[in-house]
This record gives C-alpha cells, sequence and structure tokens, in this order.
C-alpha cells in the first residue's frame, strides 16, 4: 500500500472493513477474527482513533506477531502485512473457512466496532455458513430407547432360541464423546482411539466443533485453541447431559 492509498483510507475513517490501531497488538486477535467472520478488512496499526499517525517502531517485530497471533486462530487466518511508511497495514482478505475463532471466543463486525458474538448468534451464523443442520444439534435431553424383537424359535437341529431378544441401538457420537471426557481429559487422537478410529476422523472434528459451541466440552489450553498439547474436558452443562443419560439408561 502506497502512502497516497493510506492517507485515502485514513481520509475516510473507521467502518466496517477499516480499523484504526495506535500501537501494538493487544486485542489484534480478535479484531483479525471479526473481520474474518464477515468480509475481510483492513487494520492499520500507528493510526490514531482521530486518524492521527502515529509513529510504531521495530515494523519486522510487529509483523512476527501480527502473523503468530493470525496463525492462533481457529481455524488459522490468512492476512498480509505490509509497512506503509509510519504505519503497520494487516490485510484480511475474504476468508472460506467461517466461522474463525481466537482464545474459544468468537467476534464478528458490526459497523466500526467489533462484539464478541453471544451463543444464540454463534448458532445462527454456523446455520447460515450450513455448518449444522436441526437434526444435529446437540440435545440437553438425552435418552436411549431400547426394543425387543420377536426371534421364531428353532427347534432344528435340537438349539432352541428364546422366543425375545435385545436389540442393541447404537449411541450418537456425541453421546460417545461426552462419555470419554467423564473420566478425565483427553485429546483428539485419544478420543480417536478410545472411539476406535484409526485416525482423527472429520465427523469428530464435527462434533467436537458443535460440542464446544454448545458448551458442552471446553479447552483446556483456551488461549491456543490450535497447540498440539490441547485437551478438552466436560463442563458443566456436559456433566449434567451424561449424568442424566447414564441416569436413564
Amino acid at each position: 500500500m502506497n502512502k497516497k492509498n493510506l492517507h485515502n483510507l485514513i481520509a475516510l475513517g473507521e467502518g466496517f472493513t477499516t480499523e484504526f490501531k495506535r500501537s501494538g497488538t493487544t486485542h489484534l486477535g480478535r479484531e483479525i477474527c471479526a473481520f474474518a467472520n464477515a468480509t475481510g478488512g483492513v487494520i492499520l496499526i500507528g493510526v490514531s482513533d482521530a486518524g492521527d499517525i502515529v509513529e510504531v517502531k521495530d515494523h519486522n517485530r510487529l509483523k512476527s506477531e501480527v502473523q503468530s497471533i493470525a496463525r492462533s486462530a481457529d481455524p488459522p487466518i490468512a492476512v498480509q502485512v505490509e509497512s506503509a511508511g509510519e504505519v503497520l497495514c494487516v490485510s484480511i482478505p475474504a476468508q472460506h473457512s467461517k466461522p474463525y475463532s481466537t482464545n474459544g471466543k468468537f467476534y464478528i463486525r458490526e459497523g466500526a466496532s467489533t462484539q464478541q458474538m453471544s451463543r444464540k448468534e454463534i448458532r445462527e451464523f454456523f446455520f447460515k455458513e450450513g455448518l449444522i443442520h436441526f437434526d444435529e444439534m446437540p440435545c440437553e435431553h438425552w435418552f436411549t430407547l431400547c426394543f425387543r424383537r420377536p426371534v421364531m424359535e428353532q427347534k432344528e437341529a435340537g438349539t432352541e432360541q428364546s422366543a425375545l431378544q435385545p436389540e442393541s441401538q447404537p449411541e450418537s457420537l456425541n453421546i460417545k464423546v461426552l462419555t470419554l471426557l467423564r473420566t478425565g481429559v483427553m485429546s483428539k487422537s485419544e478420543l480417536s482411539i478410545n472411539l476406535g478410529q484409526q485416525t482423527v476422523s472429520g465427523q469428530l472434528n464435527h462434533v467436537i466443533r458443535r460440542l464446544l459451541i454448545e458448551m458442552c466440552i471446553e479447552y483446556t489450553i483456551p488461549e491456543k485453541p490450535n497447540s498440539r498439547l490441547q485437551q478438552y474436558r466436560l463442563t458443566a452443562k456436559g456433566k449434567s447431559i451424561v449424568e442424566r443419560e447414564c441416569t436413564q439408561g
């Protein structure tokens, strides 16, 4: 970005696609996340809220910090960072893996400000992106029905079978994950192994993400969602669901 384009952008002021930041990277993660969940935007580091250019030093260090913050989002966000004189320009292109979160929280752009999404807004966002369908949503009132089917008696070859035989019903993956986490914290790979999977499946990733949104489980390292040491644990809501399931089972 050249100086002329920079001054033209500053003259337009803050808005839906533009954010001014006087210095540093404090709260930068949520700003990047909000633009990624919208249509993209530009963050100008070194510009005050009034539109005055303030010198920021050590652009190379700041560029490294910005890229690190963007990569730590879930999923990672692609950004472009460049210097325009004394200002550091962070461009967030339109993204294609919405929704994005940082430190376990989701943000959206509303006018010229960034707002944290409420639980209802997160669910509506997932519906809008076609990532959750009504029949896939975790339900607070879990129960399993087991029916018995009649089996004809067989007396051939001297064998007899009971007239009634129980038919097993598969538990949903949601319940299995919650039940496993009842024994303690686990990583995705540990959950996958305990579920009898050779690798972490896309379905398991999808279920974990939904349970996080529904606040049935939570990160053990919320500030680093993509950490290789990341594990998951039950929330009070998740424990309640498992206990109710065990009681009804």
